[in-house]
C-alpha cells in the first residue's frame, strides 16, 4: 500500500499502523517539507558516514558537529570561545 493511501486510511481511524510505519509516515513528510533525513547507523561512530562520537550512544538526540555547524553559520562573527559556550549552555539546559 503506497504512503499516501496509509496516511489516507490512517486519518479515517481504519487501520492500526506499526511503530515503523508511523515512522516511515513522519520521514516522508519532514522530506517532503525539505528536511534531510540519514539512516542513524550509517552516521553511528563506526558507521560510513560517521557524525557521533565514540562515546555517544543512540539515545543522544543531538548531533554536536552538526549544531556547532549551523551555530557558525548563523553567527560567522561570533568567536570559537562563544560559539563553544553557546554549545555548552544549549546542550546542559
Amino acid at each position: 500500500m503506497a504512503t499516501s493511501e496509509k496516511r489516507a486510511e490512517a486519518a479515517r481511524g481504519m487501520t492500526q499502523l506499526s511503530e515503523n510505519e508511523i515512522e516511515d509516515l513522519a520521514l516522508d513528510e519532514l522530506r517532503n517539507l525539505g528536511w534531510y533525513t540519514a539512516f542513524g547507523p550509517d552516521i553511528a561512530f563506526d558507521g560510513p558516514h560517521p557524525e557521533r562520537e565514540a562515546a555517544a550512544n543512540y539515545g543522544d538526540v543531538v548531533l554536536t558537529g552538526r549544531l556547532r555547524d549551523a551555530l557558525r553559520r548563523i553567527n560567522p562573527e561570533m568567536p570559537d570561545a562563544a560559539i563553544d559556550e553557546a554549545l555548552r549552555q544549549i546542550l546542559t539546559q
